[in-house]
């Protein structure tokens, strides 16, 4: 791509030729990956490499975090932690979110209203 072309393009355009060629790159990578494979398979008597993954992961096939499930003795001693650094740091908008708070029926101390 020229500087005339570079200039005179969208954001959207520029975005769709990096695509482009961030998919064509990982095209080559992924045909040589399998040339590996097949050339390790011939000399692989014990097995080790079942499939191209085997040979070598690429960035953009890594595992994605996964989240880890909170219990709600966990959330709630977070958010007795935020709210005491909202205290400490913010006691104006602590003392309005507190007024809220029992305005809307939630005690400061997260307990249920009585009947609630």
């Amino acid at each position: 791509m020229g500087e005339d072309e570079f200039w005179a393009s969208t954001p959207r355009y520029l975005s769709a030729r990096q695509k482009a060629a961030t998919s064509a790159l990982q095209l080559t990578w992924e045909q040589t990956r399998f040339l590996s494979y097949t050339i390790f398979k011939t000399v692989d008597s014990k097995n080790r490499i079942r499939k191209p993954q085997d040979v070598c992961k690429f960035p953009w096939e890594q595992d994605m975090p996964r989240f880890v499930k909170q219990t709600k003795e966990q959330l709630q001693k977070f958010s007795d932690e935020a709210d005491e650094i909202l205290r400490i740091t913010q006691p104006e908008i602590y003392k309005r979110f507190i007024e809220a708070r029992a305005a809307k029926g939630n005690p400061p101390d997260g307990t249920k209203p009585p009947g609630g």
